[in-house]
């Protein structure tokens, strides 16, 4: 399991059944009160992060100036950064996101 983000750090964790494994590649943007879900490529698995909340990011391209996000990231479990893609139309607050058939679905 990965733990993404939370009081807007940039961090993310892996998680087995005994608790905390390692910290992987941190996020662009730290963020908390985002929506977070992987599919899989034939390369592996790819976790993505979009919309919440960034106190570290206040008026700019990815964010309003209350620090809600239209941010959209991904990342390549194995390498060794995230990157920026096509960022949301809108600002969401506290949005959700699941997977269903490798096809993620967001709500917010």
């Amino acid at each position: 399991m990965f733990i993404t983000g939370g009081s807007a750090q940039e961090i993310v964790s892996l998680y087995g059944t005994s608790g905390w494994v390692k910290d992987i590649a941190s996020m662009n943007i730290g963020r908390s009160e985002h929506a977070c879900a992987g599919y899989y490529t034939q390369q592996g698995l790819v976790l993505l992060v979009t919309g919440g909340q960034s106190d570290q990011c206040q008026d700019t391209e990815y964010c309003n100036e209350n620090g809600w996000l239209t941010s959209t990231e991904i990342h390549n479990v194995g390498e060794s950064s995230w990157r920026q893609v096509a960022p949301l139309q809108h600002y969401l607050q506290k949005p959700v996101a699941v997977t269903l058939d490798n096809y993620i679905f967001l709500t917010g």
